[in-house]
């Protein structure tokens, strides 16, 4: 079977944590897409941070600063060398998390 050995880096934020000019979650898109990495942004319905509290989205009020969680996945070494740049855009706005996985690879490319 097609299987690689990867990393999976998530990004713990909120919808408000910034990069510059640009959300956390823009910047880590935008250097995912860069690097040629697979990238998803899930918005949670509620979260907890020490620096930041607690986020909470309510039936009557949809909150703009939820909690996002924004997992990165490629081969290892794409995911290594893309790890500073990852840990500079996150700066004090998000916890990162890194973890091995195995990436399914198929030998021949996806069709558009």
């Amino acid at each position: 079977m097609p299987w690689i050995s990867g990393r999976s880096a998530r990004i713990l934020t909120h919808e408000r944590a910034r990069a510059g000019h640009r959300s956390v979650m823009e910047a880590a898109l935008a250097l995912a897409r860069r690097t040629s990495l697979t990238a998803s942004v899930t918005r949670a319905q509620e979260g907890w941070s020490e620096h930041g509290g607690a986020r909470v989205a309510s039936q009557v009020e949809l909150s703009d600063d939820l909690p996002l969680i924004i997992e990165i996945v490629g081969a290892t070494e794409r995911i290594e060398a893309a790890l500073p740049d990852l840990i500079a855009l996150a700066a004090t706005h998000a916890t990162i998390t890194l973890t091995e996985t195995r990436l399914w690879a198929p030998d021949e490319p996806p069709r558009p």
